[in-house]
């Protein structure tokens, strides 16, 4: 996939997570959630969340990988393993 394509689906992945966040807090909150189209899984690192977001959705994936917590810092990143 190419950077910008994955760079859109990031960003639609980060957008479509925003409004699925509060769910996340009451039962995950300080871990990490990895989100793309839908499906999220549930990680206590953010090294955990890119691996789990690759075994599950591919390295060549646009997921998102976020800190689950109340006040949401803004943070982006494209890694390439």
């Amino acid at each position: 996939m190419n950077m910008k394509k994955m760079e859109k689906e990031v960003k639609k992945n980060s957008l479509m997570l925003d409004k699925e966040m509060d769910s996340f807090i009451k039962s995950a909150e300080s871990k990490y959630v990895v989100y793309n189209k839908g499906k999220s899984y549930i990680a206590d690192t953010l090294k955990n969340g890119v691996e789990l977001g690759i075994k599950n959705f591919g390295e060549d994936t646009g997921f998102a990988v976020k800190k689950i917590t109340k006040s949401m810092p803004i943070l982006s990143s494209l890694v390439k393993i």
